[in-house]
């Protein structure tokens, strides 16, 4: 095979470039890099025992991939020194989560929950810490925070502001509420203001079509909203997230 490919490459009998064969099912091929003309054998080459897929690389393999290759193994997640998911924590999930249902594993959404709605976001000391506490592994746990939109894995505003763009709610003028807040807080949709404060994102639907437009501001449902509605909403926000509550709504 080698003396074959010595006399097709490029219609010269010197050595190749370092190739790499690999088992496959496919006729045999040959495709180069940079990128040339198909290359295909003889038919009395082109047997079973030859069907291998040939890669020309006239570079070190590392250096010619078409794919963007990221070092994770040494890449390290900041800690704090205290725990994320504190006894406290622990302990209401224990007394009031783990009665209702009938595996630790089922307890996962609301000890996310927990975390997102006591720190603003989920670190990934608070993943590993949650896994420890219910005996599932650490992917497992990313698995299911990844899946969820409602779940942020990296730091957000202390406020974070969803308009609702629904069919209902464009209809309603959701748009003139995109654009005031983008005009006041100097950010765009999926962006954070530099003090900290706000991050504006846009959600498929809120399930407020009766009363459109609606964004949350936090877990704060707000409807038949306007752009003056909202600059006054924003104003009266206290300095601590914590403090801002539905009157209407208790999760006791």
């Amino acid at each position: 095979m080698a003396t074959c490919l010595d006399s097709i490459y490029q219609g010269e009998r010197t050595k190749p470039p370092p190739y790499k064969i690999q088992p496959s099912a496919a006729p045999l091929s040959l495709e180069l890099f940079p990128p040339a003309p198909m290359i295909h054998l003889s038919p009395a080459e082109n047997t079973p025992a030859a069907c291998f897929r040939i890669l020309f690389v006239r570079r070190p393999l590392d250096t010619c991939m078409a794919w963007i290759v990221e070092n994770r193994r040494h890449a390290v997640a900041a800690t704090s020194a205290e725990p994320l998911l504190t006894e406290q924590m622990k302990r209401e999930l224990t007394e009031k989560y783990f009665p209702r249902y009938p595996t630790k594993r089922a307890v996962l959404l609301p000890a996310l929950h927990m975390i997102q709605h006591q720190h603003g976001w989920i670190a990934t000391q608070a993943l590993e810490e949650v896994a420890a506490f219910l005996g599932l592994e650490p992917a497992e746990v990313l698995d299911t925070a990844t899946f969820y939109e409602e779940y942020w894995l990296k730091p957000k505003g202390k406020y974070l502001i969803a308009v609702c763009r629904s069919l209902a709610c464009q209809i309603c003028s959701s748009r003139q509420l995109i654009e005031a807040l983008k005009q006041k807080l100097g950010i765009e949709p999926g962006q954070t203001t530099k003090d900290g404060r706000f991050t504006l994102v846009e959600y498929e639907c809120l399930g407020s079509c009766g009363t459109a437009p609606a964004a949350l501001v936090n877990e704060v449902l707000h409807e038949r909203l306007t752009p003056e509605k909202l600059q006054t909403l924003l104003d009266a926000l206290p300095d601590d997230p914590h403090d801002y509550k539905d009157p209407t709504v208790t999760w006791e």
